[in-house]
């Protein structure tokens, strides 16, 4: 049998093509069409059908959101829609803009419940509602969510006029737990409402911010409100400070139960020790035994646990980003207020402010030198003292290629870069050392005064402050910190630092208590404590022989229309020889802005005016005061000319430019007559 040759799918469809009548083609497309249409019917029906679904789902979140508004179907409706979740948000998110009040925040209300990050954004506008209620809402139900991004608007809330919303912000913030809006919690302490306050001094334990330890300090022992007291001294351990160990000790103390019992719960935290002591009204005399033993432990630890004084929330406040005091307008009937001292508030102490040291004890027993590299260390420091500081950096490098570990060697070598001109390196220097000994404050008190040099005030006050924290008795880290706040304009923030120099026991050598004090009474003026501030010019003034003390006394004297005592002052200052020149600037000055007339005497002015300029041609503010004193004696040609001359040598100096400027319109003034 022979078979057929099999043919391909080609073959096959052309000869089926052939095979088909135009009958059964056509009979073919119209099944074709009806199995197309049954199908489209299908798809349009369940489209209908799930259609149906969401719009009835949707109509049913619309029924309870309109059920929000009414009282006796609100709680159920909360519930409902709390339990239908993510269905539910895009209508409550539109209900936020219904004409209804009471339907805007019990949206916002039911959005916190529910969660979600997609509610934060409508939330936080919500927080403008211009309905009170709502923006209470809007703020709790962001608290609920805890979204970070929410922290800006909910410190902005804290300054609304609602008392609630301010409180409702600050559980918000507690919520979220973070650092960032503690100074804002700060500020709320001192709320007229003592819900805000409430809320403040518990959110303060949850952002876990250390800075806010002197307010809370404050507020447990001072706020007329025992549940605000209370809650300050819980947040206090929260916060897990050791320094909070004598306050909270003391508050053991307290006539209130809740107190006493928030401030042992706060030791437990801190200690994981309660050494007996029972708050409750029955266990008085136990009590007190109990009291006894911890004092006793806290004064054996004190070193170690550190210090810390209370201070009002405002103070920390203002404080914490050093909010810089405004300096008063000068007075018209004046001309203005001297000036100071040639470079601003130049620092207390000089640019060395440590001395190159042999290592430490500690040090040999880490790095065990050899007797040849001891000597190379010896060697080192003969070159520094005597000023070849590139012999100096060689030497040192030596020690620490020898004994990595050697943090003197790198100490010396980071001071003697400084005085290298390399500030980077000496910088990295210091930094090694501070990772070698973290607890050294003289590294963290010369990273700041290198920072303070390189134009970044915020690492040097963070440096000085973290030299404090090891070393909370170093009067030299203090009184740089105190320098720096000061040149700032930190006058607030500097007070405090002051008054700790001027307590201490003994000061550094070339340190002048009588200077600190000229400085501490700038900063009293800034608080208006003008009384205590003239006690502490009349006292720093009164045995001392340092002109420049004397100087600023004056200035300050001036500033306080005290310009009898003023010209005394500089006129002491002008019978010591030490800077002449500045002393006799400012005595021209004097006698040419003093506004009192019996005072006020030109003849004088030139002549301090001449002998400043003679001393030093060289400086800038002597040629223009010589320029002021002749425009006062009418010699205006002469005063532009003076003016200009001064312009040349500090042509960026704005004082000066203001000067030139103001003599040239009255020159063309005369020009124009």
């Amino acid at each position: 049998m022979i078979s057929r040759p099999c043919e391909d799918g080609r073959a096959r469809g052309d000869r089926a093509l052939q095979n088909v009548t135009p009958f059964s083609q056509e009979k073919d497309e119209d099944a074709v069409r009806r199995r197309r249409a049954r199908g489209l019917t299908w798809v349009l029906l369940a489209a209908v059908l799930l259609g149906g679904r969401v719009l009835h789902a949707q109509e049913k979140v619309s029924v309870w959101i309109e059920r929000l508004a009414a009282e006796a179907t609100r709680d159920q409706a909360r519930d409902k829609l709390r339990d239908l979740g993510r269905k539910a948000v895009g209508p409550l998110v539109r209900a936020l803009r219904h004409p209804h009040p009471i339907i805007r925040s019990e949206s916002a209300f039911v959005l916190g419940r529910i969660g979600g990050t997609s509610a934060v954004t409508p939330l936080i506008r919500a927080l403008k509602d211009k309905d009170a209620e709502v923006r209470k809402k809007a703020a709790y139900g962001l608290g609920e969510i805890a979204d970070v991004r929410a922290i800006d608007g909910l410190v902005a809330v804290l300054s609304d006029p609602n008392a609630g919303v301010r409180a409702n912000g600050c559980f918000a913030l507690g919520q979220i737990g973070k650092p960032q809006p503690a100074r804002a919690l700060v500020k709320a302490l001192t709320d007229a409402d003592e819900s805000v306050r409430n809320h403040a001094a518990n959110a303060l334990g949850f952002c876990r911010e250390p800075k806010a330890l002197p307010a809370l300090a404050w507020t447990a022992s001072h706020d007329k409100s025992t549940g605000v007291r209370a809650l300050a001294t819980a947040s206090m351990g929260h916060l897990e400070d050791a320094r909070a160990c004598a306050t909270l000790i003391a508050l053991l103390e307290d006539k209130q139960y809740l107190v006493r019992a928030r401030a042992i719960e706060s030791l437990l935290v801190l200690t994981h020790k309660r050494r007996g002591y029972d708050p409750r009204p029955k266990s008085a005399s136990r009590r007190a035994a109990a009291v006894t033993a911890w004092k006793n432990w806290e004064k054996k630890n004190r070193a170690k646990l550190g210090t810390l004084t209370a201070r009002t929330p405002m103070e920390v406040y203002d404080w914490w980003f050093g909010k810089p005091v405004v300096a008063p307008k000068p007075d018209p009937a004046s001309g203005g207020l001297l000036p100071r001292d040639a470079l601003g508030a130049p620092p207390v102490t000089s640019d060395a402010r440590i001395e190159i040291t042999t290592p430490r004890d500690g040090d040999f027993k880490r790095t065990k030198p050899t007797d040849e590299q001891i000597a190379t260390f010896a060697g080192a420091m003969k070159h520094f003292e005597a000023g070849r500081f590139a012999d100096a950096a060689r030497g040192f490098e030596q020690c620490i290629v020898a004994a990595p570990a050697w943090k003197d060697a790198h100490f010396n070598l980071a001071l003697t870069l400084r005085r290298l001109g390399r500030l980077q390196k000496s910088a990295d220097e210091y930094r090694i050392g501070q990772q070698l000994d973290p607890r050294d404050a003289e590294v963290y008190n010369n990273l700041g005064c290198l920072h303070e040099f390189l134009g970044r005030p915020v690492e040097a006050e963070t440096y000085c402050r973290l030299g404090l924290a090891v070393a909370p008795k170093d009067v030299r880290v203090r009184v740089n910190l105190a320098g720096m706040l000061h040149r700032q304009g930190k006058l607030i923030a500097a007070r405090g630092e002051y008054e700790g120099v001027l307590k201490a026991k003994t000061l550094p050598a070339g340190l002048d208590a009588s200077l600190l004090k000229v400085r501490l009474a700038e900063c009293l003026l800034a608080w208006d404590k003008r009384a205590r501030a003239a006690a502490l010019l009349d006292e720093a003034s009164a045995k001392s022989q340092s002109a420049r003390v004397l100087r600023e006394a004056a200035r300050q004297c001036f500033r306080m229309r005290r310009f009898a005592k003023a010209k005394l002052l500089l006129e002491r200052a002008r019978g010591i020889a030490e800077d002449e020149a500045e002393t006799a600037w400012m005595l021209a000055l004097f006698y040419l802005r003093v506004p009192e007339p019996k005072l006020h005497d030109a003849v004088k002015a030139a002549f301090h005016a001449e002998l400043a300029v003679t001393a030093k041609p060289r400086d800038a503010r002597y040629v223009a005061a010589t320029a002021e004193v002749a425009y006062a004696r009418g010699e205006k040609t002469k005063a532009l000319e003076l003016a200009e001359a001064a312009l040349k040598l500090a042509p960026k100096s704005a004082a000066i430019q203001r000067q030139c400027e103001k003599y040239r319109k009255e020159a063309a003034k005369t020009d124009g007559g």
